[in-house]
C-alpha cells in the first residue's frame, strides 16, 4: 500500500469553496474531473464526485466509530467511520482526509496510510470512496458537537456485532470500509 506522511499542498491555490456551499468536483467512471459544482446540485442530480474515510486507530488496534450529529443532511444519526466527508475542488483526498480529520475529530499531524477505493455507483451515493487508515494515535478524540454526537473505539468483534445487530443504523460507507478488510489490519 503507498504510505503518505503527513500533510501536503493539494494545489498552488488551494481547495475551491464558495462562501455559502462547498465546490466539488463532478467526474466520470474513470474518476477524472468533468466540471465544478456546488455540493448541493451534484448531491440533487446524483453525479459521481469524491469522498474520503478515515480510520483512526488507537495503540491497542480498535477504531474509532462515530455517531454522526442529527443536524448532518446526510446520514444524520447513524454510525460511521472515524471520519468522512468530500473531497473539495482542488484539494487531493489526503488533504481531504487530514481536513475531515481535524475537522470531526480535532486530531491532527497524523501519518494517513491510503488503503482502498470503490467507483462511484448508486450503492456508494455517487461517491468515488477512497479510505484511509492512520497510524496509532496516542492524542485525544475532541469531537466537534456541529459534526459528531459520539463516538467510541471499538475492536473488530465489537464492530463485528455491530454490523450483525443493528446494520441499519450505519451509513454505507462504514458498512464498505469494513468490507474492505483493512480497518482492523
Amino acid at each position: 500500500m503507498n504510505k503518505i506522511r503527513k500533510k501536503t499542498s493539494a494545489s498552488a491555490s488551494g481547495p475551491i469553496s464558495g462562501e455559502d456551499e462547498e465546490r466539488l468536483e463532478v467526474i466520470d467512471a474513470r474518476d477524472r474531473p468533468l466540471m465544478i459544482m456546488p455540493r448541493g446540485k451534484i448531491l440533487q442530480f446524483r453525479l459521481d464526485h469524491r469522498i474520503v474515510l478515515v480510520g483512526l486507530r488507537d495503540q491497542h488496534n480498535r477504531v474509532y466509530i462515530q455517531k454522526r450529529a442529527a443536524r448532518k443532511s446526510i446520514f444524520p444519526g447513524y454510525w460511521c467511520v472515524s471520519a468522512a466527508g468530500h473531497v473539495l475542488a482542488g484539494e487531493s483526498r489526503l488533504d481531504a482526509a487530514l481536513r475531515e480529520l481535524e475537522e470531526e475529530l480535532g486530531v491532527s499531524g497524523l501519518d494517513l496510510e491510503w488503503k482502498a477505493s470503490t467507483p462511484a455507483s448508486a450503492e456508494t451515493g455517487h461517491a468515488h470512496m477512497s479510505l484511509f487508515l492512520s497510524a496509532p494515535a496516542g492524542g485525544q478524540v475532541r469531537p466537534n458537537p456541529k459534526e459528531v454526537d459520539s463516538g467510541i473505539f471499538m475492536d473488530q468483534d465489537e464492530l463485528e456485532s455491530m454490523l450483525r445487530d443493528m446494520p441499519e443504523l450505519l451509513t454505507p460507507s462504514l458498512l464498505w470500509a469494513f468490507s474492505t478488510g483493512y480497518l482492523f489490519e
